[in-house]
This record gives structure tokens, sequence and C-alpha cells, in this order.
């Protein structure tokens, strides 16, 4: 990134200067150009040194709050990410020396009084040289009161009484402080290019005065000097306009910015920093076993059978509607997203909701639909897929779909997730974390954006690109919900384990199972094809269809190892008489048994019943040793 600062710093190369007349000797402005140079080439290796450190800010920060519980290093200074806010403070003041070097070298020129040369150029230059140095006085000081935030903020959060929102709240200070530092940084660099210019002048004069050069020789070394400008002025135009596209970040000719964020949350942090909702529902002792509940459900006279039901048998788990098939945001999560707000109805009255699950000891998991929403998709068309006229897309049934590619989408729907661990909520499921089934067959003649995937929109209708942007959703929505102390798990299509990769809907089970804490694959027997899973009529043999999924994923999560996420299938409670005549059964208590007792005999004992109704069958069996 930095130039060869020789190249406009160095003057002994080409200055020969009769003392004659001067108060400055040839060697003394030789010896000026040697410590100039030194100067600056220190200055550019301390700014290096720095950018080092604040790469490595992040990990020893991740590092001592995953390592020192109590944060006692951070209080008494001996933690790694102390030593590098020291060590860096360090390096920040050891350039005083450098500065004044330059100051001393600055007023050497000022004194030349020659007519070899023009004063008034060198005066320039001695001027540029001393306001130069105020740049980096001001520059140091403004590096010293960035690092006095930080430090500030670890000492902080190591306090007794230091609480989430000063925790999260304080990273976002942090770093939000280190880019306006990075702007000053570009700043400078800007300064650093203005004096290289006008001691590269003052190169050029010096050579063409040069009375020892005879007038031939200066004639071929200009020529010679100008034929190789142009080669590097072309070479550099050619360079510029190759990597123009390329380029995102502000170039710089000497020192390096970083405009990564110095800090984030990281994946372990002490307990006293994870949010606190006041609602106190444990992990279920036996492993979830849940059912799945509609707004309607929860916010009516169902709520009470469905509570029942739960009492009276091996079940403890809601899956509720936060965010339902069409959009719908169905309590009042208190939330500032005024877009959001919008897209409430409100049937659910939430504190009313977790005062019911926490008298029950009902472990409550928020169920949020993130990419099916028809009501953001017609409120935000730029945000969904649109037809070559202009119209929102919508599939055969009139549901739409937004755009997995935007992070605007990811931040709407973590919005919500974030509000519903607030409220209390222990788990937060993402549903329908894909693009729109068929998606393949019509992703080149709809209108869309690709937020930062691809290049064009070949590279973006590869599978890659919509498999990567699926996943990365869920890795953001894990990170962004670690401080709250929620579970994320996923429901998935027990086809994408099958075939691993999706390559319409861009569901790639391996990659999205690494990025939750559980996985729930949909694995109910009448969604599985004639034949699939080596069973004839899937719908008929519910122990089979499961047994047999089972194995599948288990092979995929023995590769995963220790990046294997837990497993809880969704199963069937409902009677798929769509199917048709000889292709069904009616399923009851003995097809719910037959499942869950497959899943014991693979050494599973969590799941979900699905019924869209919330009508589940009585009498089956939930437990098996």
């Amino acid at each position: 990134m930095s130039k060869k600062l020789y190249l406009s710093l160095t003057l002994s190369s080409s200055l020969i200067l009769t003392a004659c007349g001067s108060r400055v000797s040839v060697k003394d402005v030789e010896e000026s150009a040697d410590e100039l140079n030194t100067s600056l080439e220190n200055i550019v290796e301390a700014n290096h040194q720095l950018n080092e450190s604040e790469l490595a800010m992040d990990n020893h920060f991740s590092t001592v709050l995953a390592e020192d519980k109590e944060l006692t290093t951070l209080q008494d200074e001996s933690a790694s990410v102390m030593e590098n806010v020291s060590e860096r403070e360090m390096t920040v003041e050891n350039i005083n020396e450098y500065v004044e070097t330059i100051n001393d070298q600055a007023n050497t020129l000022q004194n030349y009084e020659g007519t070899d040369l023009p004063e008034e150029t060198i005066q320039q230059i001695s001027d540029s040289l001393l306001d130069f140095t105020q740049q980096i006085e001001a520059y140091q000081e403004r590096y010293i009161q960035s690092l006095a935030v930080q430090k500030d903020y670890l000492q902080d959060i190591a306090s007794k009484e230091a609480t989430y929102e000063e925790f999260i709240d304080g990273i976002d200070a942090v770093n939000e402080d280190y880019q306006s530092l990075q702007e000053e940084t570009y700043a400078l660099d800007e300064h650093f290019s203005k004096v290289a210019e006008q001691i590269d002048e003052l190169n050029t004069l010096v050579a063409e005065e040069s009375s020892e050069v005879d007038s031939s020789s200066k004639a071929a070394t200009a020529n010679e000097k100008n034929s190789e400008e142009n080669e590097d002025d072309d070479a550099k135009t050619e360079e510029t306009e190759a990597e123009a596209d390329e380029e995102v970040e502000p170039e710089t000719d000497f020192l390096v910015l970083n405009y990564d964020r110095l800090l984030t949350i990281p994946n372990h942090f002490p307990q006293k920093f994870v949010y606190d909702s006041g609602v106190d529902i444990p992990y279920p002792e036996d492993g979830v076993k849940g059912i799945y509940v509609t707004a309607h459900s929860a916010s009516g006279s169902r709520m009470e059978y469905l509570t029942d039901l739960i009492n009276n048998t091996d079940l403890n788990t809601m899956v509720i509607d936060i965010k339902d098939d069409y959009g719908n945001v169905t309590l009042n999560l208190n939330s500032d997203n005024e877009l959001i707000n919008e897209m409430t109805v409100d049937m659910i009255d939430a504190e009313e909701l977790m005062n019911v699950l926490e008298e029950n000891n009902i472990y409550p998991i928020a169920r949020i639909v993130v990419f099916k929403d028809t009501l953001l998709a017609k409120q935000k068309p730029e945000w969904s897929f649109t037809r070559s006229d202009g119209n929102l897309w919508s599939n055969n049934k009139g549901d739409s779909f937004v755009n997995p590619y935007l992070t605007e989408v990811w931040d709407y729907n973590l919005e919500i997730a974030t509000q519903a661990a607030k409220l209390g909520f222990k788990e937060i499921q993402f549903d329908y974390v894909r693009f729109p089934e068929g998606f393949e067959k019509y992703d080149k003649e709809l209108d869309y954006g690709h937020g930062h995937y691809g290049d064009d929109d070949v590279d973006v209708i590869n599978m890659k690109f919509r498999n990567q942007a699926v996943t990365d959703f869920v890795s953001y929505a894990r990170e962004q919900l670690q401080p709250f102390g929620v579970d994320v798990s996923v429901d998935i299509f027990g086809y994408a384990a099958v075939v691993r990769e999706t390559e319409g809907i861009g569901q790639s089970f391996p990659g999205i199972a690494k990025e939750v804490d559980v996985i729930s694959s949909m694995i109910y027997p009448s969604h599985w094809g004639l034949g699939n899973l080596d069973i004839a009529i899937p719908d008929l043999e519910p122990y089979n269809v499961v047994n047999n999924y089972m194995q599948i994923e288990s092979e995929i999560f023995d590769e995963l190892g220790d990046d294997a996420p837990s497993t809880r299938p969704w199963l069937q409670d409902f009677t798929a008489s769509y199917l048709g005549a000889g292709n069904y059964k009616n399923y009851g208590a003995a097809e719910v048994t037959d499942q869950v007792r497959a899943l014991a005999d693979n050494g599973i004992h969590e799941f979900l019943l699905w019924n869209a109704g919330n009508t589940y069958s009585e009498g089956a069996t939930y437990t098996f040793e």
C-alpha cells in the first residue's frame, strides 16, 4: 500500500550545491534529506504496527471474556487486550522522536539562502514540513484519545455494576470512535502525499540547476527520467483503471486503514452481560417435547386446552407464532422500528402469555417466518422479487417472499427476534429460511437486488451464492442474538439432508447446521414422495420414515463433529388426505407414537409436533427410555 518513500524524499541522490552565499552547506542539506527520509519511513512503519495491533484487538477481547469470567485481568490491566492498548500507546508516543527530527530538518531547510534554487520553493517545503508535524501531533493526540475510549470501556465493563446495555452500547461507541479515527488517518495520508509531491518538485529543480552536470548529460538524464516517469505513470494509470471497479474502501498512498469493526460481539462472554428478561423458565430436563401454537390459539380460549395438554402429558414446550406465514407480527414488541409496528396485529397479550407459560413451566420458543413475507414484500417491493412489468412476484398460492440477499431484510427479522428474546422467549426458531420453492425455474426472469453476492446476474444465479446468503443470515442471526442468552434454531426440509445442497431454494443442510444450536428437520411422512427413503408409500409407514431419515442425518452430524447442533425434528400429527386414496392414512396417537419411538431408537429424545389447527392426538406416548 505504501509507496517507496525515497522516490520523493531522498535529496542526496541529486543534490549538489555549493555552499557559497548560503548558511546551509551541501552536506547539511544532504544529511537533512537522509534524516527526513528515515523519519518519515519510521512513521509509516509505526502506522503499520498500529494497524497490526488493531486487527488483533478483537481476538484479545474475545479471549479475555471467554477465559476470565470475573474480568479481574481487565481491572489489573494484565489482560492481553489491555496490553494491546498499552503497546499501541507506546508506539504512538515513540513517534515524537521522528516528529522532532522532521521539525529540526525543516528549520535547517528554512535557512537556505542560495541562488541555485528558488528560495520560495525551499520555504514552501519547509513550511509544509512544519505544518505536517503539526498534523502528526494532532493525530497522535487524537489516537491517544481513542485509546482512552477503548481502555475506559474495558475497565468499565469489569466493574460489578456493569450492565448488559453498557456492554453492548460500549462496543458500538468504541467502533464509532475507531471509524472516526480511520477517517483522520485517511486525511493524514493525504498530507503525506502533499509533502512528497513538493519534495519531488524540489528534486527536479535541484537536478536541473546542478552545476556539476553538463547540459548533454543533464538532457539525457532528464529525458531518461521523464521516460521512466511516463512509463510509471502509464503503468499506474492502467493499474488504477484495472482496480477501479474493485476498490470499495478509500485508497491510501502511505498509511494503512482498517474499516472493519475494532470489537465485535463475542461468542462467549460473562453471564452478567446476558440480557435478563426476568422470565425464569428452565430448559426441560428430559429435553424439548413441543407443540406448534398459532397466535390465534395463544390468544384465545384454545390456550387453556393446550396448557392442559402439556400439564397432563410429557409434553413441555410451545412453539408460538411471533411472525406468521403472511408476515403479521402477532404481538406488541415495543420496537422502535416503524415498519415492524405497521405489520403488528397485536393478537397476543405478551405479558399475559409469558405469565401463563412461566406459571405452568412451559418452555417458550418464538417461531419467526423469515423470507416468506407477503406483507413486507408488498410494503417494500424493492426488498422482494418483481416481474418485468414491475408487478410483485407471487407463487400460485398468492404468497410473496422477500429477498435473502438483502441485509435490510435480515435486520428487519433480527429486530423481531431480539424483541422476542427480551420478552422472555428462550429460543428463536426461524422458519422459511430459504428462497421460494422452484426459484431456479424463474430466477432469470425476475428483477431483484443481489446485495454483495456475485458480480453480475449470472454469478448471483449460481447456486453457491443462494446457499451462502441463507447460511450467512443464520450465522449473523446467531451472532446478534448471543447477548440475549437464547438458542437459535432453524426449520429445514428433511429433503435438504438427503441432497445436502438444495440448488433452487438455497438451503445447505451442512452449512446451516454448523451455524445453529438446534436444527429441526421437517420429516413428516406425508412430505416424502413415493419411493423416497426406500419406502414405497411413506405416509403409510411413519416409523420407517423417521428411522431411515435419522440415519441419513446422523451421517452428516458425524462429519460435522463438534460443529454439529442438537437435532429436534418436526413430526406429523395430522392426516394428509390431500395425498389421495391409498397414499395416506389417518394419523392419531399410534402414528405419533411410532414417530417418537423411531427417534428414541436412534438416541433422539427431542421433537416437535405439527398440527396447523393445533388439535393434537390424545393418548400418544412421548417418552421412551
